[in-house]
């Protein structure tokens, strides 16, 4: 409840260095209805080093303001764990403008085959998705290696009701993909 920025960063400095203690009190804030509450307990949290902090976070991505997600997004990529892959690619219907895009981008970064199930849906259950974001997730199965990838791919190339640009990026994979083959 502290009003003042200065202080409020003193206390969670403060709250971060207290260990285990600091952990449990970060992950009750978690479910707080005040955003920014949430997004402070998402940051005690990183600088805890969390050994949860994948599973900490992965709901807080669907959380409602933007800006909560933001602080959760960055504290995963700052983590540098190879798990938040999978709970970015999970979370992709519920984030929304520049997570969103940042999201796509450490998943075009990372290429897990794990997240391709997820893209896929994706891809294919928010055809309405705005352009670029289309782009981007088709961009991210263009990185990710293996058959399973070009299927997807062969599957966005085929699919009509899809952007343009997006089949277009999707075909330029499938033809690099049968040059790299022969």
């Amino acid at each position: 409840d502290e009003k003042t920025a200065v202080n409020r960063m003193m206390l969670m400095r403060f709250i971060a260095q207290t260990g285990q203690v600091g952990l449990e009190a970060a992950r009750k804030r978690l479910s707080d209805e005040r955003w920014y509450v949430v997004r402070n307990a998402c940051q005690v949290l990183g600088t805890i080093q969390d050994p949860e902090l994948m599973q900490q976070l992965a709901p807080v991505l669907r959380h409602s303001d933007d800006r909560v997600q933001k602080a959760a997004a960055d504290v995963l990529i700052k983590s540098r764990q190879p798990a938040r892959a999978l709970v970015f690619a999970e979370a992709l219907p519920h984030l929304r403008a520049r997570t969103l895009e940042q999201a796509l981008d450490e998943l075009m970064f990372l290429k897990n085959p794990e997240t391709l199930p997820a893209l896929d849906r994706f891809i294919f259950q928010d055809a309405g998705a705005k352009s670029t974001v289309l782009e981007k997730a088709v961009h991210a199965v263009t990185r990710i290696p293996g058959e399973a990838a070009l299927q997807t791919l062969a599957r966005v190339l085929g699919d009509s009701s899809l952007e343009t640009t997006a089949r277009k990026l999707a075909l330029h994979a499938l033809v690099r993909a049968k040059g790299e083959a022969s």
